[in-house]
């Protein structure tokens, strides 16, 4: 019988990923109204939203069913709120930046993503200032290589504009607290070379340069960020464990109403 009942099943259709996507005409319109909240509020939406994004070319019945469960997810969702606390004095704020980037996340050209949050804190206080989520426009060949494209895009695009702004609020010299948890892409900027990643110096060459310059300067100072506290990581890639995702969710200051 239970053999019967195996043979009974039938398979689920397969998606052809060549087919034309019945939402293609729509998709820019819906997606730039999601990209509006995610960039006010709600960070979480804004890796999925760019990765569509890039698609809109292209458009598959595969991105449908893309779309269709990133709505279900929003709608799912709408308990979940972005907070922020201050219960400091303005002289105990400091700017951190969160900087990660996955390995050949793309499948389809096997390019890298990268993911940036920024953030004032201090001992009692958790301010959430941008994010972003940006597909790298090379092929890197390890993480520590990754990282360091995230890296130089996030020190240049967000951190170091955050640092003007922030020192004339706050009337005093400041500098960005870096997380990053990838030890090998931290030693490569701190000493602007690494014997085992030689071809960096043709990929990657004034990325290491700027970066060992503004870290030459104070401009930045890193502190070594453990894998699991990495608020940047729900920027780069999907996730599929629940619990882990709410925790992503908490580092970036989205919690569930109340």
């Amino acid at each position: 019988k239970a053999s019967s009942k195996s043979k009974s099943k039938k398979k689920k259709p397969e998606i052809d990923v060549s087919e034309i996507g019945v939402l293609g005409d729509i998709a820019s319109a819906v997606l730039m109204k999601i990209l509006y909240a995610a960039r006010m509020g709600r960070f979480d939406l804004i890796r999925p939203v760019s990765a569509l994004a890039s698609r809109i070319t292209t458009w598959t019945r595969l991105c449908d069913r893309r779309l269709h469960r990133l709505v279900c997810y929003i709608n799912s969702s709408l308990d979940n709120y972005q907070y922020m606390w201050v219960g400091d004095d303005p002289s105990k704020l400091e700017i951190a930046l969160y900087c990660d980037a996955d390995l050949a996340g793309d499948r389809t050209d096997g390019k890298s993503t990268s993911g940036i949050f920024l953030c004032a804190v201090g001992p009692k206080s958790f301010i959430p200032l941008a994010a972003i989520s940006k597909k790298q426009t090379s092929v890197s060949r390890s993480t520590p290589e990754a990282e360091l494209v995230a890296l130089a895009h996030g020190i240049a695009k967000e951190g170091l504009p955050a640092l003007d702004m922030w020192e004339t609020i706050l009337g005093r010299k400041l500098k960005v607290w870096l997380m990053e948890d990838n030890e090998a892409a931290c030693r490569v900027v701190i000493t602007g070379r690494n014997p085992n990643m030689r071809h960096a110096s043709r990929t990657q060459r004034i990325d290491i340069t700027w970066l060992n310059e503004r870290f030459a300067e104070k401009s930045f100072q890193f502190i070594n960020c453990p894998a699991e506290f990495q608020a940047a990581d729900i920027l780069t890639k999907h996730c599929t464990d629940a619990r882990r995702w709410r925790r992503e969710l908490n580092l970036m200051g989205i919690f569930e109403k109340g």
